[in-house]
């Protein structure tokens, strides 16, 4: 039998209005948009929307209290565990449909609760990722980074599967319109003073094919993004430094990038893609780019693909917290500076190394 045990203290959230609080789990309300096809009531599958309609809602997903930081607790065979139980895993436990009206009346709603703050983040997930698999992401980094604006996923239609790397390729890109409305309707139709834009992996494919004429074409929107943080992006390194990354310091002042020299699924990616360097890929050089702040967070990741570290890793979630939370630059954020050939500075996450044992403790 599993025994559940108490959260550690830093994981209570008593005050935080994206949870309730349980004796064996808790529930984290998270917002959602999607161009992904309806197959139930706030329920999509792989496909696209036909026509082009992206749908609002919220999914609650529970937290177990065994929960650990960067954990997403599944069934595991090797524990023979044949089904879901919100006491061990995490699990999409409601889904609502609402009205895009009814959306940001649910922001709103939530912003005038007790402990709430004027934030809100929005999250692109990657390749080879299914809707409840999104939600789960999304509620698992409010939950650890003790998140109290809106939690908001953007679910663009992955496949949900490694051999439909081509498709979601496709996918990401069909996506990047419907996304540019929804992040419109979202700065234009929500009060929320401080909109954060996470995207990872493909994500950021859909995320800055979004965004790279959005600010040309709104400029009164230069400044209501407060950040832009791109998580081990899957984009052309060459690509992104001359054409994308002007187009999106023009629009936002705050953007980091998170990169790693052992991503093994960026490096796949690079051989998919023609052999050009992943942005996100740091095996052969670091991308620096005028305007962005680049974190290497190589070494940190000890999983098999090191690609989710964004998410996963407690050293890089704790830099996001600074980030997003108390708004701190690199600069202020106890990361080691570093330069690359031509002088840019870029920085890396500087782990501590472990207390030596005293004899005879």
């Amino acid at each position: 039998m599993v025994m559940s045990a108490p959260a550690p203290a830093d994981l209570r959230n008593t005050l935080n209005p994206n949870i309730v609080e349980g004796s064996n789990f808790s529930q984290v309300r998270v917002f959602f948009g999607t161009d992904r096809n309806a197959v139930g009531v706030a329920d999509f599958g792989p496909d696209r929307s036909d026509p082009r309609v992206v749908s609002y809602g919220t999914v609650v997903v529970s937290i177990p209290r065994v929960h650990r930081l960067g954990h997403i607790e599944r069934p595991s065979l090797w524990r023979l565990e044949l089904s879901e139980v919100p006491e061990r895993h995490m699990v999409v436990l409601r889904r609502v449909a609402l009205t895009a009206d009814a959306f940001m009346a649910g922001v709103q709603d939530l912003l005038r609760r007790e402990g709430a703050s004027n934030s809100s983040f929005v999250f692109l997930h990657g390749y080879n990722v299914s809707f409840d698999d999104a939600a789960r992401r999304t509620a698992q980094i409010a939950f650890d980074l003790n998140y109290r604006g809106v939690p908001v996923f953007y679910s663009w239609p992955s496949e949900g599967a490694v051999e439909r790397y081509t498709v979601d390729w496709e996918n990401s890109d069909w996506s990047a319109p419907n996304l540019k409305r929804f992040l419109i309707d979202y700065a234009d139709h929500s009060t929320v003073t401080n909109i954060h834009l996470v995207a990872h992996s493909m994500g950021n494919r859909a995320l800055t094919g979004a965004l790279k004429d959005l600010f040309t074409e709104r400029p009164d929107l230069r400044g209501r993004f407060k950040s832009i943080i791109l998580a081990a992006p899957d984009l052309d390194a060459s690509v992104f430094v001359d054409e994308l990354a002007p187009r999106l310091v023009a629009g936002c002042d705050n953007i980091t990038l998170y990169v790693s020299d052992g991503d093994k699924a960026l490096q796949a990616s690079k051989k998919v893609r023609g052999d050009y360097i992943r942005v996100g890929d740091a095996s052969q050089r670091v991308v620096v780019a005028p305007g962005i702040e680049t974190i290497d967070a190589s070494g940190l990741d000890t999983s098999f693909l090191e690609h989710s570290y964004f998410a996963e890793e407690r050293h890089v979630l704790g830099d996001i917290k600074k980030l997003v939370l108390q708004g701190l630059r690199a600069a202020g954020r106890g990361l080691q500076e570093l330069s690359v050939s031509n002088g840019a500075v870029y920085w890396k996450i500087a782990v501590p190394p472990p207390r030596a044992e005293t004899p005879g403790t």
